[in-house]
């Protein structure tokens, strides 16, 4: 195609766009079997274990197994894929427990007021730095 869209271009026109094709694309059945390292297919989602994948990747022949099928699954396969447990032991509820907690006994207000000083103090130190750095590369050029 010559106008930029399509296949080729990695952006499809609308002729490449048809509700036929999508009928039969979310019609096809996936089979778990076909993709040895998910988990799970749940309403033809493949699943994968984030801490399996993790420890298939770690290894050197894991590794293009583990990519080679990921990209077959999402260029020829359900096109979507769901990394269950991709982040490990990260809990948004943990941290946010932690931030909750009063600082020093202070009241939340109190904390914000607090954390906004200390990000405007941060911010002003940093200006503050890049012009003395700007400053002293002025003089500098100049002395030469």
């Amino acid at each position: 195609m010559t106008n930029g869209t399509g296949p080729a271009s990695g952006y499809p026109s609308e002729d490449d766009c048809r509700l036929a094709d999508l009928i039969d694309l979310v019609s096809e059945k996936t089979d778990v079997a076909d993709y040895p390292c998910a988990s799970a297919v749940e309403q033809n989602v493949l699943i994968y274990d984030g801490a399996r994948l993790r420890q298939e990747l770690s290894r050197p022949a894991g590794r293009p197994r583990v990519e080679t099928e990921l990209a077959r699954a999402l260029l020829d396969g359900p096109g979507i894929v769901v990394l269950a447990g991709a982040f490990g032991d990260v809990s948004v509820d943990r941290a946010t427990r932690h931030l909750d907690q009063p600082v020093g006994g202070l009241a939340p207000t109190t904390q914000a007021d607090i954390l906004a000083q200390a990000v405007a103090d941060g911010w002003s130190r940093q200006r503050c730095g890049r012009r003395v750095a700007a400053e002293c590369c002025l003089r500098r050029d100049r002395a030469r």
